[in-house]
């Protein structure tokens, strides 16, 4: 049986979740940049009350901040969070639950597996779990709104490690609330789904998170990665098939018929994950039905799966192998050369085989323009020297490829991808006419291709520009929220 994704996510989540706010700097970096571009703005509003402006202020404190005058007093600073956790201001609290929970531990060499002995983060507190607790159930205060953004995680942590947690009333307006938009708060519906299952036994509960588990993973069934949630992320490598799977979730309960029967039903309705799910749970019982739901997952859209099955050599298999090169320049490729010269048992089909190795040179994917990566280009020139053999027509592609027959296109491919040593054979075969024609399309298909790079890189600037703003607004919307949540105490 694989190991569980989920598993291992919580793991390494309980390793890293006290860490996670990078030692209580994210709360000193925006508290900095807020108070800088506020001009004195935190000192006034903190002597007016103001609870942001006071949790602001004491993480300044915490770390000093000598460009606005303020000494590092930790001790203090502590004492001042303290206070305003105490007074229901959960920014302070999950300050406070971090530095607690993680207290001062150290660091683990990731080569050797030893201790360094280097705290991971050196100004926090020794660990106090009692303290953890109770800063932690403080943090849930609904008193003051929104929610912390990370909440959800951390009850998500929880949940997994102790069930119980899901009838404890701190968490009920939490629980009303995800209830009440389920669309908000998938992964820790289905962590309490899971619970309340474990504590009570009641199939509902687990048909539920079934539910959302499949709903989460039918809805990313595209993706290689997922990075929210429990379910992972799909292996990349061509020959390997798929890690995307709530295995962790379900996989404890694979001896419970109901829900086999579920998953059953749901791969029946076209459910990719569910029949990611049986394909796991039958993996070490029937490697026949593993194998048909491996080929159900395929076939509803996981492109893990898709890309394990694809071949040449079967009509399934290269029905696969087609739906992988929509994504795959890799399979775009292969499945161009076994059509064009009916290799590996493929068909043979010039006009498709040309077509899908022209559409990888030029980098386009069912008519829409997709940008280079560093693999495309590479699998690009591979394209090319195929084209620049095939097309010329000679030796044993020689009646292979029918009215693409073309040396002037088979110079202008071998000249792209830089085959100098076929080019001379070319020019040699050719008059004069033919020789400028040929370089005519050289050109036409080396600016093409220029152009295409020159797209991507504006494709890539583009990309890290959105991801900027992205970081940027949610560094704005942390702020925001960190003053709506010291409205929402000060207007009770």
């Amino acid at each position: 049986m694989r190991a569980y994704v989920f598993f291992s996510v919580c793991a390494i989540w309980s390793n890293t979740v006290q860490a996670s706010d990078n030692c209580g700097k994210e709360a000193y970096q925006e508290a900095f940049h807020y108070c800088m571009s506020t001009n004195g703005h935190c000192k006034e509003k903190a002597r007016q009350g103001d609870y942001a402006a006071q949790h602001r202020l004491a993480a300044l404190e915490y770390f000093g901040a000598k460009e606005q005058g303020i000494k590092q007093n930790i001790k203090s600073a502590m004492k001042k969070m303290a206070t305003l956790a105490d007074q229901g201001y959960t920014d302070s609290s999950f300050f406070l639950y971090q530095r607690y929970s993680l207290g001062q531990k150290t660091r683990t060499d990731l080569f050797t597996g030893k201790d360094t002995q280097e705290a991971i983060c050196p100004l926090n507190p020794n660990r106090d779990d009692k303290k953890s607790e109770r800063y932690f159930f403080k943090t849930l205060d609904p008193a003051a709104q929104p929610w912390h953004k990370r909440i959800e995680l951390l009850l998500i942590n929880k949940l997994n490690s102790d069930p119980s947690l899901a009838n404890n009333p701190s968490l009920a307006p939490i629980i009303d609330q995800a209830l009440a938009q389920p669309e908000q708060y998938p992964d820790f519906l289905s962590s309490y789904f899971l619970a309340q299952y474990r504590i009570t036994g009641d199939a509902p509960y687990l048909l539920k998170t079934a539910e959302i588990e499949l709903a989460i993973g039918d809805a990313h069934k595209r993706d290689f990665i997922r990075k929210r949630g429990s379910l992972g992320g799909i292996n990349s490598s061509p020959s390997s098939y798929i890690d995307i799977y709530p295995a962790g979730t379900l996989g404890d309960f694979y001896d419970q018929a109901f829900l086999i029967d579920y998953l059953k039903k749901k791969s029946d309705q076209g459910s990719a994950t569910a029949a990611v799910v049986l394909t796991d749970f039958y993996e070490e019982r029937d490697k026949d039905k593993a194998a048909y739901y491996k080929e159900e997952s395929a076939t509803h859209g996981y492109i893990g799966a898709q890309l394990a099955l694809a071949s040449l050599s079967t009509a399934k298999g290269l029905g696969f192998a087609e739906k992988a090169a929509e994504s795959e320049s890799l399979w775009k490729v292969l499945v161009g050369v076994g059509y064009a010269v009916s290799w590996q048992g493929a068909p043979h089909d010039p006009d498709k085989g040309v077509r899908y190795l022209k559409s990888a040179v030029n980098g386009v994917t069912g008519g829409q323009g997709q940008a280079y990566t560093e693999m495309d280009t590479v699998q690009a020139m591979k394209a090319a020297r195929r084209l620049g053999l095939f097309l010329g027509c000679q030796g044993r592609f020689e009646g292979k490829l029918g009215t693409h027959c073309s040396i002037e296109d088979a110079y202008a491919y071998s000249k792209l991808s830089d085959q100098s040593h076929i080019l001379q054979r070319y020019e040699n075969a050719m008059n004069s006419q033919q020789k400028a024609e040929a370089e005519k399309r050289y050109e036409a298909l080396q600016t093409r291709f220029d152009e295409d790079i020159h797209q991507a890189r504006i494709d890539n600037i583009k990309h890290a520009n959105t991801v900027e703003a992205q970081r940027r607004q949610a560094l704005l919307d942390y702020s925001k929220n960190i003053d709506l949540r010291s409205q929402s105490l000060m207007n009770q």
